[in-house]
Order: C-alpha cells, then sequence, then structure tokens
C-alpha cells in the first residue's frame, strides 16, 4: 500500500455563521424560534441541499448530515454511524490520518485541508481533498464538523501526466544536439537547453534576456527579421536559415525551425524554436556539388582528350621526322616539341578525371612511396634552395592502394610545396597513424602561402595560383584521394606556409572482409 502525502493548510475562511433564523424542511424560515442548536441544525440542512461536492456533517451528538453528492459517491445515508465512513470508505493506511486532522480541527477550531486516498461505493480508489470545517463557534464551542470532500484523481491523474510530459521534454531538451530555445513575442530569449554550448561556443547565460539576432551575421539580420515577422502574421511554422557567430569569431550556419505558442485570444505568447548546427550538412552539399561537377568536367575531359591526343601524336611524329632533315631550326623544334609535350600532359590529366579507372589495391609502404617521391624531386628542391624533412614514425601500417596513383597525388603536392617556396626554407613531410583505420600525411611548406578567398577555389579545373600551372594537379590529386576514400584539406596563412593533409584508409571500406 503507497504511503498518502497529506497537506494541511490554515485559510482565512470563516466557520459557517449562525444567524437566529430557523428553517423548515420546506426551505422557508419557520415563524416561531427554536433554540440555537435546532436553529443550527435547520441550517445546516438547507445548506446541505446546495452543496455540489460530497458533504458529510457530524453533529457531534451521535447524528450526522449527508447530501445526495456523498450517497452517490460513497453509498451513505442518513442512518449511519458517525464513525462508520471512516472505516468504510478510506483507505486504511489514512485513518489515522484522517481521525487526527478531524480531532485538529474540533480542538483548534480552525480549518484543516488534507488530501488522501478514499474508496467509493463500487470499490475504485478515489484521490479525494477534505476540507474540515468546525461549526458553530458562535455558540461557544464547536457544535458540528461540516467535512467537503472533493474529488481530484482527474486533476492528480493530469498532474502526473504533465509532471511526465515536462520530465520527457526536459530529458529530449537536455541530451538533444540541437538547440532548444524559447523566444517571447519581442525576440527575447527566455530559455536555451544545454546544447548550446557544444553546438555554438556559449552558455545558456549569455543569450539569456537578449534578443535572439543579435549575434545573426550581419547580411543574414534582414531576412532573418523578415521571416520572424511572417511567423506571427502566419502563426503557423516558418523555417529558415541564418548564421550565427561563434566565440572565435568563426561564422556557423544554422537552420531555425520556429513554431509558435498561440493563445486562447489568438495571440503568440511564446515562440519554440529548434535550431540545428547544419555545418556539416553544408559541407556534404559542396562535396555533393563537387562530385557532381568533377562527373560532369570528367565526361567532357575524356571526349576532349580523345579528340585532342590523335591529331597530336601525328604532329609529334612529323615534328620529329621534320627535326631531323632540318637542322638549322632545331631551336624551333625544341620549342615545338617541348609544347606538344605539354599538351599531351595536359591530356593525361584530363583522362584521369574521365570515367573510372580500373584499380588494383595492393598493400604498400607509405613511406617506401614517399622515398621514391623524394628521389624524384630532390634535384628540383635543391635548384630552390628547398630541404625536404620527411618525417615517418616506423610502425606506421602499409596502406592498401594503388601505388601509382598515390604516387602521382605526392608527386604534385610535393612539386607543389617546392614551386611555392621561391625563397627557398624547408618541406616538412609528416606522417602518422590517425586512431587504427588511418594514416595522415601533412606537406607543410614556407612558402609565401594562399589567401583565404582562394582557398576555396583550389581544386577547381583550370584555376591555379601559379604562372604556369593549369589547375588539374590538384583536382586529379582530389580525384584519387576520394577514390580511396580519403580526403584532401588545405590550409594556409600569407607570408607564414601552406599546409596540405591527406587522410587515406589502411583498407579502403569495400575491400574490407
Amino acid at each position: 500500500m503507497r504511503k498518502k502525502k497529506f497537506i494541511l493548510k490554515k485559510l482565512n475562511k470563516p466557520t459557517f455563521p449562525l444567524t437566529p433564523v430557523a428553517y423548515s424542511e420546506s426551505g422557508l424560515p419557520e415563524q416561531s424560534p427554536r433554540n440555537p442548536v435546532e436553529i443550527l441544525k435547520s441550517q445546516l440542512l438547507f445548506m446541505a441541499q446546495f452543496v455540489t461536492d460530497a458533504l458529510y456533517i457530524d453533529l457531534l451528538n451521535g447524528k450526522q448530515i449527508v447530501n445526495k453528492a456523498f450517497e452517490q459517491t460513497f453509498g451513505g445515508d442518513q442512518q449511519a454511524q458517525p464513525s462508520d465512513w471512516r472505516e468504510a470508505i478510506a483507505d486504511p493506511p489514512s485513518r489515522s490520518e484522517i481521525e487526527a486532522k478531524f480531532q485538529y480541527a474540533l480542538t483548534t477550531g480552525q480549518h484543516v485541508q488534507l488530501e488522501t486516498s478514499m474508496y467509493d461505493h463500487a470499490g475504485s480508489l478515489l484521490e479525494m481533498q477534505l476540507d474540515f470545517f468546525p461549526i458553530g463557534l458562535e455558540l461557544g464551542k464547536v457544535m458540528a464538523m461540516a467535512i467537503l470532500f472533493k474529488n481530484v484523481t482527474e486533476h492528480k491523474h493530469l498532474a502526473a501526466v504533465l509532471k511526465e510530459s515536462e520530465l520527457r521534454y526536459k530529458i529530449l531538451a537536455e541530451h538533444s544536439r540541437d538547440i532548444i530555445c524559447l523566444v517571447d513575442e519581442h525576440g527575447l530569449i527566455s530559455y536555451l537547453s544545454p546544447s548550446v554550448l557544444t553546438e555554438w561556443g556559449f552558455p545558456d547565460e549569455h543569450f539569456i534576456g537578449k534578443h535572439f539576432l543579435e549575434h545573426v551575421h550581419p547580411d543574414d539580420y534582414c531576412y532573418a527579421q523578415a521571416m520572424f515577422r511572417q511567423l506571427f502574421a502566419d502563426q503557423k511554422l516558418t523555417r529558415f536559415e541564418v548564421r550565427y557567430a561563434q566565440p572565435q569569431g568563426e561564422w556557423i550556419p544554422f537552420e531555425i525551425k520556429a513554431s509558435p505558442i498561440v493563445t486562447a485570444a489568438g495571440a503568440i505568447e511564446k515562440v519554440v524554436c529548434v535550431i540545428s548546427n547544419i555545418s556539416e550538412r553544408k559541407r556534404t552539399e559542396v562535396i555533393m556539388q563537387e562530385t557532381e561537377k568533377l562527373s560532369v568536367i570528367g565526361e567532357l575531359a575524356a571526349g576532349i582528350a580523345h579528340e585532342i591526343r590523335n591529331p597530336l601524336t601525328s604532329l609529334k611524329g612529323f615534328v620529329q621526322l621534320l627535326r631531323n632533315n632540318m637542322s638549322q631550326y632545331q631551336h624551333y623544334f625544341e620549342i615545338m616539341e617541348a609544347e606538344l609535350n605539354r599538351i599531351n600532359y595536359i591530356v593525361s590529366e584530363l583522362l584521369v578525371l574521365s570515367k573510372p579507372q580500373v584499380l588494383h589495391f595492393k598493400k604498400r609502404n607509405v613511406a617506401e612511396i614517399m622515398d621514391s617521391v623524394i628521389f624524384l624531386l630532390k634535384t628540383q628542391a635543391i635548384l630552390k634552395s628547398v630541404e625536404i624533412i620527411a618525417q615517418f614514425p616506423n610502425n606506421l601500417p602499409e596502406l592498401e592502394c594503388e601505388e601509382n596513383q598515390i604516387k602521382q597525388v605526392f608527386i604534385n603536392l610535393l612539386k607543389n610545396a617546392i614551386e611555392a617556396s621561391p625563397y627557398g626554407g624547408q618541406i616538412f613531410i609528416q606522417a602518422s597513424l590517425l586512431g587504427s583505420d588511418a594514416v595522415r600525411i601533412r606537406f607543410i611548406d614556407q612558402g609565401s602561402g594562399i589567401p583565404e578567398e582562394q582557398i576555396a577555389r583550389l581544386g577547381e579545373p583550370f584555376y591555379t595560383t601559379k604562372e604556369k600551372g593549369t589547375g588539374l594537379g590538384l583536382m586529379v590529386s582530389n580525384k584519387i584521394v576520394q577514390d580511396h576514400q580519403g580526403s584532401l584539406k588545405i590550409s594556409s596563412r600569407l607570408n607564414v606556409g601552406t599546409t596540405v593533409e591527406v587522410i587515406l584508409p589502411i583498407s579502403p571500406k569495400e575491400r574490407r572482409n
């Protein structure tokens, strides 16, 4: 049996007044006055007819008065003994508490209230609020005790459901990665879920009481303000995207789903906002766009390459033939052959971008691949006064890869680093194990760096920061790394240098057992 909770309240309510007017059973005032006790009884009989909640009046003389609501709820009648109702309808653990409150009200003359459990006439357990009203203090002592029974079962059930619902929403808000935000009709923030710290970088107290557009990117402010106004006009869910500033000054894209809480009068009282960090989604969208672009360019490149390569072969052959017979034009032939070789190189790069290549993955030592690349470009580095420093740990696992393609990536990146160091310096090539299933290789130069606005365009076809570049080398490298299910990332600072980070899985996923 569960333990009952009793609530004791002392209310500033007057006891039932005693007037010199007596009432007959018809409800009309009697002409001849009787003694005060009889008058009190007639008043109580009259009052009981109009009380809608169950009412039990103990006259403290072995008699009692109950109204119809009491009879309908508990099945009592006028002939029941005063103590019977406690034995018959009170939950056993509650009986002593009820008796104690009864005696307290009787001895102090004060109104007492408690909540307890009681059985109705069908045997169902109800949650009841009992009010004990001492009556007749005007006569010098308590003449009767009126007990009002209010059924609060539904109210307590709804309160429990509400509490459970609030708990669920609290758990949801506290454990969701999305930021839950409450905004008033003026746009001021009144609540933020704890995820604001991890997703936004600020504690919630940084925002409470401030306007929710305070940290919005200046370019997004008017748009967000217009969407907020539209929300109040339409009174329905509104969805929009804005950028918010993080503590480091970086702008992070968020999606806001704002839903109004409308009062019965039709006014918006609060706005519930679910704010989602969509940085990863935005990055994925960019990758998808670039992949689609790469696919289109690849198909175009394949067609162009094949169309160029056939006449190019003929031109190279005739140049070689003429060169042997016209020695006086040797210098011109050298220039022509160099340019034709350059065209042939570009065509070869374009072909890499065409249809997917058949890859033959084998386990290879990445340090050995890098050593061969460094050996190949060592002379070029010396001519540029560049020192190449390779830092590879001994426990680096072998990579399952297409050796020639990975070698091509390393050549492109190291060559770029050398060409970006016109005044010499050092180039560090660092390799490390990333977790247990990937290897990270970094190419770090001390060149002039790349402006931030140009970094985003690197990898576009024919976009280059070099005087004689084609822009295809980095694009080809990107494709090869993606074919190996890896990633390539570039970071740079002007007058400091550039770092290119390549992450390659030890074993591509679809090849794992």
